[in-house]
């Protein structure tokens, strides 16, 4: 059985949060303090790759391993 992976790219990531907003079971967060997106889960992630079609500057890699 594959697992879901979601990497970020903190370096890249300039704060939209565009890519929590567009997860549709809310396996990303926003850490404010940090300015950057907080993976809570990927068990129920959907693999749909809306968080990296949002993200302007490809800081979140979507991945089955």
């Amino acid at each position: 059985m594959k697992r879901v992976s979601i990497e970020v790219d903190k370096d890249k990531c300039i704060g939209c949060k565009l890519c929590s907003l567009a997860c549709p079971t809310d396996c990303l967060d926003f850490d404010e303090e940090q300015n950057n997106p907080v993976i809570l889960s990927t068990r129920h992630c959907l693999v749909c790759h809306n968080c990296e079609d949002q993200c302007a500057r490809s800081a979140l890699k979507v991945s089955l391993v």
